[in-house]
């Protein structure tokens, strides 16, 4: 079926492995609030399907792989730096992704205690989150404080 522009909307489909995956069509990915990938980056369709979410909330414009720290190599799946808002994708955690190896807890902990020490709001979600909806709970109580901002002062923009 078609939206209002003629363009297929996004349709699950299962790959020839059995996993389920999302197809985001391109005016979807189009009309994404993200400025631009650092060269040689993509995203994953876990990433584009937050997006997808993000945009329906009218969230603010975000930052791919934004570096946050001056010595370390870190970098947040999204940002708006201009209100310390970050996002985590945290993919692969019942396949054996990173974020479930030995180690990389520790190192997840030491990432986010940093970014907390800096003034980050950093938002964790996962696919189960996205797929559920709980992911566009968090996304809405995230914001609204800065939506009341917006309306009360203009401070912030959403352009």
């Amino acid at each position: 079926p078609a939206d209002h522009r003629g363009a297929r909307p996004a349709q699950m489909t299962v790959r020839k492995d059995g996993r389920q995956v999302m197809r985001i069509p391109a005016h979807i990915i189009a009309k994404s609030k993200v400025q631009g990938l650092p060269k040689g980056s993509s995203m994953s369709h876990l990433e584009l399907r937050f997006l997808d979410l993000w945009k329906r909330c009218d969230g603010l414009d975000l930052e791919p792989q934004h570096k946050f720290h001056a010595t370390r190599k870190w970098r947040f799946d999204f940002a708006h730096p201009k209100t310390k808002i970050a996002i985590e994708i945290e993919g692969g955690e019942f396949v054996g992704g990173r974020h479930g190896r030995p180690g990389a807890l520790t190192k997840d902990c030491e990432k986010y205690a940093e970014a907390m020490i800096r003034g980050w709001r950093v938002l964790r979600v996962t696919r189960k989150m996205i797929d559920s909806g709980a992911a566009l709970k968090y996304i809405e109580e995230l914001l609204k404080p800065i939506w009341l901002a917006d309306a009360m002062e203009g401070e912030y923009g959403k352009t």
